[in-house]
């Protein structure tokens, strides 16, 4: 199977650097021989601590490392002048397990790259050759943003995806931690740990997250369910305070009512006649009417 691409990538944030003919090609090829690759110390390199990837995988890199003490590191880094040593731009997890590996010199390919550049290249390269985790990736856009200035737009164009797909990730920054670490363990998904960002409270998220968890809910499962509790709580609230005007009001009416409203998301009002009784509805629009009719007709 091919490596992941992200379309323009990194071709698009400068042209006379190719990101996919250097890093294109697999970590068991060689460069092409007119490209120009030396020999540095790993004592003069040194990691990027901006770079997105927080977490590294010690077992990937042991068994790396062990490739390497077969076969040598066959791929170059990416590294910058960096004062008196050089800052690793991409191919931290190479590095990593050359260390591992017991290896004094690795080879690398040295560009002079501004800080906005190379925190670019290090989270295309991330997101190219290692899935980073949703949290991750939503970290290195917010710092492409509010460290290098970068709109939202010119944040989509870069990354090659969708504007709405950066503001969906930049809003899981909002989670609590318990629900950000439920995200990183893969226990919710990205699609749920979306419906829980949509809960301003973090006491409801939390109590949605753990309803979530304990009946194992799909992502419309949890979107409902959240609907539902909201809807319960606005309608509480209200009665609460028809209560206070109309104290004896009858609590049967009352359920009947707050049946109309979760069900249908209609205001109700019932009235006892007589020996009967009647029920008012209130809709939003025709639409709203629409849709009553065409759920009551599938009963």
């Amino acid at each position: 199977m091919g490596k992941k691409k992200l379309g323009k990538g990194i071709d698009a944030l400068f042209s006379d650097f190719n990101f996919n003919e250097y890093y294109g090609q697999g970590d068991n090829e060689m460069f092409h021989e007119e490209q120009t690759v030396k020999m540095l110390r790993l004592s003069l390199i040194e990691p990027n601590r901006n770079q997105p990837r927080k977490q590294f995988d010690n077992s990937a890199i042991s068994e790396l490392a062990a490739s390497i003490k077969q076969y040598g590191l066959l791929q170059p880094i990416l590294v910058r002048p960096y004062g008196n040593s050089y800052q690793i731009v991409a191919g931290e997890r190479r590095w990593r397990a050359a260390r591992e590996a017991g290896l004094e010199e690795i080879p690398v390919q040295i560009r002079e790259l501004d800080d906005q550049t190379t925190a670019q290249i290090a989270l295309i390269e991330n997101l190219q050759r290692v899935e980073l985790s949703p949290i991750e990736i939503a970290q290195g856009y917010k710092e492409l943003i509010q460290i290098y200035g970068l709109t939202q737009e010119q944040v989509a164009q870069r990354m090659n995806v969708s504007r709405s797909q950066v503001a969906n990730m930049l809003r899981l920054l909002v989670l609590d931690e318990e629900t950000k670490q439920s995200l990183e363990e893969k226990k919710i998904t990205i699609g749920h740990a979306k419906v829980l960002a949509g809960v301003a409270m973090e006491e409801d998220r939390q109590e949605l997250l753990h309803k979530c968890l304990e009946d194992n809910m799909t992502v419309r499962e949890l979107e409902e369910y959240k609907d539902r509790s909201i809807a319960e709580r606005e309608y509480d609230a209200e009665v609460k305070a028809r209560i206070n005007y109309h104290p004896k009001k009858d609590p049967y009416l009352m359920e009947v009512e707050k049946a109309f409203y979760l069900e249908y998301n209609c205001r109700a009002i019932a009235k006892r006649r007589g020996k009967g009784a009647c029920i008012i509805l209130n809709f939003k629009d025709s639409d709203h009417l629409v849709s009553f009719m065409d759920s009551i007709s599938k009963k």
